[in-house]
């Protein structure tokens, strides 16, 4: 029996991140997880049984449909942790995609930016997966569809500058792996009459292990780190950025492997007497 079509594109979610959970009757046999999934150039995906955390692989690149072929475009495999499943129980299998999108139309061959995304592929053992896939909602139409994934913090308003996060506990720069979330406010107050551009920056190399989601007032502004890179500053917009006011950044941590997190800091780019004025865009709060 052929499992399910896992793209996500086929189930409308076509960038950020994805959540995959199958659910399975397990044998007691099973002895790894076998994975494949497209993400584009540097994506990645981390995987949990049973709420276990298994490890991350690289997502791969699916080749032209030209030979060679790619049968196996992002493969992981990853051991089961002995008594971690018992004959005859229940099992989940969960899986976080991280996509980054999909491949312009520069190419003569038409089918690339046709590419899929998601799982492509997926077995433990010789068990039946009853698959349930979790994308991006679309709860926020001022800053439009591309502007968040599917992680929980970004389906619930964890991005957003009115989320009461009064509650959250301190935070400390070694995050485990999975994910995280980070929040912080800061105030400005811009000389008037004078266009000043401000970045966000993080100093020294690019690290391995995690990427660092970046919202500026609930604003996706970029993508840093696990060797994403080059890039280490941030612009920061002038109508998203509140030139005399509060601002929020809030940071999503898609950690591999516990990890110690860069701290940014604001820089100035550049300021320039006169400019065009520019009002804060308007935009929600609150999911």
């Amino acid at each position: 029996m052929s499992q399910p079509v896992l793209f996500s594109d086929e189930y409308g979610f076509h960038t950020g991140s994805v959540w995959y959970r199958g659910h399975f009757t397990a044998t007691g046999g099973e002895a790894t997880v076998d994975l494949n999934a497209i993400t584009g150039k540097r994506g990645d995906y981390l995987v949990w049984l049973n709420g276990r955390y298994l490890g991350a692989a690289a997502g791969g690149v699916e080749l032209d449909t030209e030979a060679p072929v790619n049968p196996s475009p992002g493969h992981g495999e990853f051991t089961v942790p002995a008594g971690l499943l018992r004959a005859g129980e229940r099992a989940v299998l969960s899986v976080l995609v991280q996509n980054m999108g999909h491949n312009d139309d520069w190419t003569a061959d038409d089918n690339r930016f046709r590419q899929p995304r998601g799982l492509v592929g997926a077995r433990i053992g010789t068990a039946a997966i009853d698959w349930r896939i979790q994308g991006t909602a679309k709860i926020d139409p001022a800053r439009g569809g591309l502007n968040n994934g599917g992680l929980y913090g970004e389906r619930t308003g964890w991005s957003l500058p009115g989320y009461a996060d009064r509650i959250w506990p301190k935070a400390s720069k070694t995050v485990p792996a999975g994910v995280t979330w980070l929040r912080d406010n800061f105030r400005l107050d811009l000389p008037a009459g004078q266009d000043t551009s401000l970045a966000l920056r993080f100093d020294g190399a690019t690290p391995a292990g995690y990427r660092a989601i970046l919202y500026l007032n609930g604003w996706n502004v970029g993508q840093y780190g696990t060797a994403i890179g080059p890039q280490t500053d941030f612009v920061l917009p002038t109508g998203v950025l509140h030139a005399n006011g509060t601002n929020t950044l809030a940071v999503a941590v898609i950690a591999e492997q516990p990890s110690t997190v860069a701290t940014p800091h604001l820089v100035v780019k550049g300021s320039q007497r006169g400019g065009v004025p520019v009002r804060d865009v308007p935009a929600s709060d609150r999911p």
